[in-house]
């Protein structure tokens, strides 16, 4: 269930992975078509980087690892 916008259903969910118990994932979708997701964050990733490169800042944690 999500909630109604004019581009269609914007749904934040959790899920445990099927494959992996124990492991949860967070999804975002809109209008049913996947927008992001903690398991496959690449394009995340990416785009972040390009983003720091413009940064003239330092000590940007924007990429570090999370903590387990």
């Amino acid at each position: 269930m999500g909630e109604d916008t004019p581009l269609g259903p914007l749904c934040l969910r959790r899920r445990e992975l099927l494959s992996d118990p124990g492991a949860v994932v967070t999804e975002v979708t809109l209008n049913h078509q996947f927008l992001m997701s903690s398991l496959h964050n690449d394009s995340e990733r990416a785009l972040a980087r390009v983003a720091l490169e413009m940064h003239t800042g330092r000590d940007l944690p924007a990429l570090r690892p999370r903590s387990r």
